[in-house]
């Protein structure tokens, strides 16, 4: 049975996407220690089974709140399973900025172009191609309130596809450049704990991401020193704490890859009656 977790910020359609592939007869789980619960369906497409999970909706993988915590243990822990990352055609600069967090991993994922009616109505025209080939990523277009579209990104989970270098999507050189100086310092060891890229680790560390500090603070608490060490040059050089730094080169990339893949319609004026 393939496993798929489908991941997204709030309101980007996610639990609707769902229920389209399994319909409503699911089974809630919650995660262990924590009252956060999530969905799996199961489908049976063309006599391969899929065990579907609807994770809790999460603006980021740097997490604010339990669900938001449990939900990227979740996605780290299920090394074998395929990511759909789900977002909002119609505010896609704000989801993207997820879907960057999300490839930074270098785990199989889709990306779920959900809602294009919606960012159509708006005026919005996406080229979806030219997004999945900025991205290396599948992505797919969706309206799954119709059932539009989702079982077309189930077929394109067979390839398992993996983004070809986490670094295809660059933060500004100085950045880049401090995160690759934190990288080289880090323990194989450590790197391998934590089952995600050398580069994401650094990144996390900048960002003070509890789950990561957390367990270097248990494996090798010295690292630490080294990491506020990077991160008071970057505020150095930025004028403002490294994780607004980070944030803010992830919501840099973001507005560039948006203004790369849209157009927009200028409406017909109507006349009134």
């Amino acid at each position: 049975m393939k496993r798929i977790l489908l991941t997204g910020q709030p309101n980007s359609g996610k639990s609707t996407f769902f229920n389209s592939l399994t319909g409503y007869k699911a089974l809630t789980g919650n995660f262990p220690g924590a009252t956060v619960s999530y969905q799996v369906g199961s489908l049976n497409l063309m006599g391969t089974l899929y065990s579907i999970v609807d994770l809790p909706g999460a603006y980021s993988l740097i997490p604010s709140d339990k669900a938001e915590f449990e939900t990227k243990k979740f996605i780290i822990n299920e090394q074998a399973a395929t990511i759909v990352n789900v977002v909002d055609a119609s505010v896609l600069s704000r989801s993207l900025e997820m879907t960057i967090e999300l490839i930074e991993l270098q785990r199989p994922m889709v990306v779920a172009l959900n809602m294009v009616d919606s960012a159509l109505k708006k005026g919005i025209l996406i080229d979806a191609d030219k997004l999945s080939s900025l991205l290396d990523v599948p992505v797919v277009e969706t309206v799954a309130n119709h059932g539009r579209g989702t079982v077309k990104v189930i077929r394109a989970t067979h390839a398992r596809h993996v983004p070809a270098d986490a670094t295809t999507l660059q933060y500004k050189r100085d950045v880049e450049n401090e995160i690759s100086r934190l990288a080289e310092i880090l323990p194989e060891d450590l790197v391998l704990s934590f089952r995600v890229p050398r580069r994401t680790v650094a990144i996390r560390l900048l960002e003070n991401d509890p789950f990561y500090v957390k367990e270097v603070q248990l494996l090798d608490g010295t690292l630490l020193d080294s990491v506020h060490q990077s991160q008071q040059d970057l505020e150095t050089s930025h004028g403002r704490p490294a994780n607004f730094v980070i944030a803010a080169e992830r919501h840099d990339l973001a507005m560039s890859l948006f203004e790369q893949v849209t157009s927009f319609e200028r409406k017909k004026p109507t006349l009134e009656s």
